[in-house]
C-alpha cells in the first residue's frame, strides 16, 4: 500500500465514477482501475462495489477513507513544509477570484509572481463566491476571492475590504441621490445576476423582509452584458460600486450608492493545509494590490487587518 494508491483511492470514492476519478487525476482509467484492484489484494478485501452508474464504498472502503484521508493531508502538509525550505517558491498556484475584480486585483499580483519566480505556475479561476469555496474545500483552489464567507469549518477568511453596494442604471434627468433606499429598487426594472450569487441573494432577502420582490426583466451573470444593457437605456442592475463606478465617473451610467448595503471581499483558504512560499508571496503581493485599490477606488474601505 503507498500513497498514490491511496490517492487514487481516495479520488475515485469521493468522485463516484472511474471516469471522473481519472479525469481528474490526468491517468488513464485502466491504470486507475488496476491500482485500485492491487490495492484491494494487497489488503484482502473488497473497498468499491462497481455498478453501471460508478462505485459505492464497501464497509472496509469507508473505513479506509475515513483513516486514509488524514494520513494523506499530513503527508502533504510535510512535503509543503520540506519543499519551502528551497531558494524560491515552485509548484502549482491556483487562486480564485470573482470575475469583477479579477483584473483590477489578481492580474498584478499574477504578472509579478510570474516575473519574480518563474518556477511557479499560475491557474486563475472566476466563480461565484460558493462555487470558490466549495473549490478551495475539495482542493482544486489553494484560496479564493470571495465576497462572503461561507460557515465551512475547514476554511479560514482574512478579511480584505468592504464595498459598497450601488444602484447603477441609465443616464436621465434623475437627480443623484447621496443614497438609494433598497426597498425603493422593487419599483425599478432590474437586470440581475442569477442566483445564489452574493449581491443578488441579499437583495432578494433583503426585499422579502419588506414584503417586497425584485421586478427582474433579465438575468445575466457577465457585468460586461448588463452594462450593455444599462448603457442601451435598458434596466437596472445592482452591484458593488467597483464593478461599473468608472461608467459613472465618465457621464456613461448613473450609479449611487444603496443605504446600509455593503459585502465584504474576503480571502480564504483551508485551515487544516500549510501556507506555502508561493501563496504566501501572491498574498503579500495582493494585500499590496488591495491597498492600491482602495486608494483610488470610492466606496471601498480598506480593512485594518490588511495594513502594513
Amino acid at each position: 500500500m503507498n500513497p498514490r494508491q491511496l490517492r487514487y483511492f481516495i479520488t475515485a470514492a469521493m468522485e463516484g465514477t472511474f471516469t471522473k476519478a481519472s479525469s481528474k487525476l490526468r491517468i488513464a482509467q485502466p491504470a486507475l482501475s488496476r491500482q485500485i484492484g492491487l490495492l484491494e489484494d494487497e489488503l484482502g478485501t473488497p473497498l468499491l462495489i462497481r455498478h453501471r452508474r460508478g462505485v459505492v464504498l464497501t464497509e472496509a472502503g469507508t473505513a479506509l477513507l475515513e483513516r486514509a484521508r488524514p494520513l494523506l493531508l499530513s503527508l502533504d502538509r510535510i512535503q509543503a513544509e520540506i519543499m519551502d525550505y528551497s531558494a524560491a517558491p515552485a509548484g502549482a498556484l491556483r487562486i480564485g477570484c470573482t470575475p469583477t475584480l479579477t483584473s483590477r486585483l489578481v492580474a498584478t499580483p499574477v504578472r509579478q509572481m510570474v516575473h519574480a519566480f518563474p518556477k511557479v505556475s499560475v491557474k486563475i479561476q472566476e466563480g461565484v463566491s460558493h462555487q470558490l469555496c466549495r473549490a478551495v474545500l475539495s482542493d482544486e483552489l489553494d484560496a479564493a476571492i470571495v465576497s462572503e464567507n461561507l460557515a465551512e469549518s475547514f476554511l479560514t477568511a482574512e478579511a480584505l475590504f468592504d464595498e459598497q453596494v450601488w444602484l447603477f442604471g441609465p443616464l436621465t434627468k434623475r437627480k443623484r441621490q447621496l443614497k438609494m433606499d433598497i426597498k425603493r429598487i422593487a419599483a425599478l426594472p432590474m437586470i440581475m445576476a442569477c442566483a445564489p450569487q452574493t449581491t443578488r441573494r441579499f437583495v432578494d432577502r433583503a426585499l422579502a423582509q419588506a414584503g417586497l420582490r425584485l421586478n427582474v426583466i433579465a438575468e445575466s451573470d457577465s457585468i460586461q452584458a448588463t452594462r450593455e444593457f444599462l448603457i442601451n437605456g435598458v434596466g437596472h442592475t445592482v452591484a458593488p460600486c467597483s464593478a461599473l463606478n468608472a461608467d459613472v465617473e465618465n457621464g456613461l451610467l448613473y450609479g449611487t450608492p444603496i443605504q446600509n448595503f455593503s459585502i465584504r471581499r474576503s480571502l480564504v483558504r483551508r485551515n487544516d493545509r500549510p501556507m506555502n512560499r508561493a501563496l504566501q508571496e501572491f498574498k503579500n503581493l495582493l494585500l499590496d494590490q488591495v491597498r492600491e485599490f482602495g486608494r483610488h477606488t470610492s466606496g471601498v474601505t480598506v480593512l485594518q487587518e490588511t495594513r502594513a
